[in-house]
């Protein structure tokens, strides 16, 4: 019924802004319109599958996982890489020209251009992302599994999630490193931008470890 009732809102607003798109008399403006009903459809979408998947699904059970030596290496890389991520921005900043490159296009050259103090953004982006995903690894019994979770495979299942995002938190560190490093030699002259390589390097360090925990997720 609370599920039933947060729909119909949806529905309310979604109409309220489609009416909005179709009375407004300002028809050169008409393009914005659009834009923000579908990005407000799709937050109402969102908000209909959050409230339906922490309040509404069946109580799981919370268990305290007791991690492996490969776990507490991998986690303890993870704080390693970090240090180093940031070790590696300070040392660029003082190394490189006042002007670096700050964003990259798709085949990886330079096209935006900014003060050397950017660099510092990277690092603060991987740090935030890694301490999120660390958040977010303390509560497995929240995540999306393949099967319904049981007492008796909750343990098995949430040991797979949250290598799973442990092995992300690496690659999220390995990338940040690899871009600090890259724009580092960018703004010296050194290469030209990140390559061909790089976006197949991106997809391959995020995906594999999602590909592989759900492969192991549904033999469990």
């Amino acid at each position: 019924m609370q599920l039933n009732s947060a729909s119909a809102l949806g529905r309310k607003l979604s109409r309220f802004f489609g009416d909005a798109i179709r009375r407004s008399p300002h028809k050169r403006q008409m393009c914005k319109l659009p834009a923000l009903y579908i990005k407000y459809s799709v937050y109402n979408f969102q908000f209909i599958h959050l409230y339906k998947h922490i309040f509404l699904m069946p109580a799981r059970p919370k268990i305290k996982l007791t991690l492996s030596s490969a776990d507490k290496m991998v986690e303890n890389a993870g704080y390693f890489l970090i240090a180093i991520l940031w070790l590696l921005a300070i040392w660029s900043y003082f190394t490189m020209p006042e002007i670096i490159p700050v964003h990259f296009n798709g085949s990886g050259t330079a096209d935006s251009f900014g003060p050397r103090g950017s660099i510092f953004i990277l690092p603060a982006v991987g740090t935030l992302v890694f301490g999120l995903l660390t958040l977010l690894n303390k509560v497995p019994h929240v995540f999306n599994y393949p099967a319904a979770i049981t007492p008796e495979n909750a343990e098995a299942h949430y040991t797979n999630a949250t290598r799973m995002l442990r092995y992300m938190k690496l690659s999220i560190c390995v990338l940040f490193i690899v871009l600090v490093f890259f724009t580092m030699q960018t703004a010296k002259g050194n290469t030209n931008g990140l390559g061909v390589w790089f976006m197949p390097f991106i997809l391959g360090i995020v995906f594999i470890p999602i590909v592989v925990s759900v492969f192991k997720a549904r033999k469990i």
